[in-house]
C-alpha cells in the first residue's frame, strides 16, 4: 500500500483523491534485449482526507484516510502475485527505473524482506511470504534471472517497449 500511496498521479474526486500506479511485466528477446509489455495492471487507491466524526454511521473520529485500494484485475478475482513482486522489487532487472545494475532477485528479496518485515504484523508477513513463495513467483524469478522477463512499477502508464542493456 505504501508504494501506491506515494504516487504523484493524483486525480481529485470531490472530497476523495484517486491515486494511480502501474505494475508491468515485459517479455524480452534479441540482442540487444528488447522487451515488449506483456501485461500491465493499474493499481488504484482512493483516499479521503476529510475529518469525520461518523461516516455512514461508522465512527471515524478524525481523518478517513485510505478508503480502498484495488488492482484492475481484467476479470480475475484477484491481482496476480507478480504485481506484488513488481511493486516490492522494482529494481530487480528493471531497466525502466534506470537504477543501474540490479542485484540478483534473491539478494534483493532478502534485503527487502529484512527491512520491510519489521513494519508488518506476523499475519501480514506470513501472507507476504506465501505470495513470494508461490509457484508463480518461483517461475517469475527464474524468468527474470534468465533475462527473459522484466517487471516494472511506475506512477505513470508503462511504455509498450523498453531496451535492456
Amino acid at each position: 500500500m505504501k508504494a501506491v500511496l506515494l504516487s504523484n498521479n493524483i486525480t481529485p474526486q470531490g472530497t476523495q483523491h484517486l491515486l494511480k500506479a502501474y505494475a508491468g511485466m515485459y517479455y524480452c528477446t534479441g540482442t540487444p534485449r528488447i522487451c515488449q509489455l506483456k501485461d500491465q495492471r493499474e493499481i488504484n487507491a482512493v483516499v479521503n482526507l476529510t475529518s469525520y466524526t461518523n461516516y455512514y454511521n461508522w465512527p471515524v473520529g478524525g481523518k478517513m484516510g485510505l478508503q480502498t485500494m484495488y488492482c484492475e484485475q481484467q476479470g480475475l478475482w484477484r491481482c496476480p502475485n507478480w504485481v506484488t513482486f513488481a511493486i516490492l522489487y522494482p529494481g530487480v532487472n528493471n531497466p525502466y527505473t534506470n537504477r543501474g545494475a540490479a542485484p540478483s532477485p534473491d539478494d534483493a528479496i532478502a534485503s527487502e524482506l529484512s527491512s520491510d518485515s519489521r513494519m508488518l504484523t506476523t499475519k501480514q508477513a506470513a501472507e507476504q511470504a506465501e505470495i513470494l513463495d508461490s509457484a508463480e513467483i518461483q517461475e517469475l524469478s527464474g524468468d527474470i534471472s534468465s533475462g527473459e522477463t522484466v517487471v516494472s512499477f511506475s506512477y505513470e502508464a508503462l511504455p509498450t517497449e523498453i531496451s535492456v542493456r
